[in-house]
């Protein structure tokens, strides 16, 4: 079960606690419809506030809704959802 109860640190005032599992949240720069449209499409799905280094995501939020249980594909580079698990409202 996913909340979307979000936290956001300043990363050089924050004090972390790194005995916890911090997991930063994309968001896509698309609305949910255009982000299902490219889902049905296997179109690539740009995160531009995620690097790219960064492991592929395990949730997302996009307008009001959660992602979760996600499968990535690689191509070319470029991050393809291949199927979603839950969507949360």
């Amino acid at each position: 079960m996913f909340y979307r109860n979000l936290v956001i640190f300043d990363i050089e005032t924050a004090n972390i606690d790194f005995t916890k599992r911090y997991i930063p949240i994309p968001s896509p720069s698309m609305s949910k419809y255009e982000l299902e449209k490219a889902i049905m499409q296997q179109l690539p799905i740009e995160l531009p506030l995620y690097n790219s280094e960064f492991e592929d995501p395990e949730i997302i939020i996009c307008d009001d809704y959660i992602y979760g249980n996600l499968n990535w594909t690689n191509q070319k580079g470029k991050r393809i959802l291949a199927s979603i698990g839950d969507i949360k409202r």
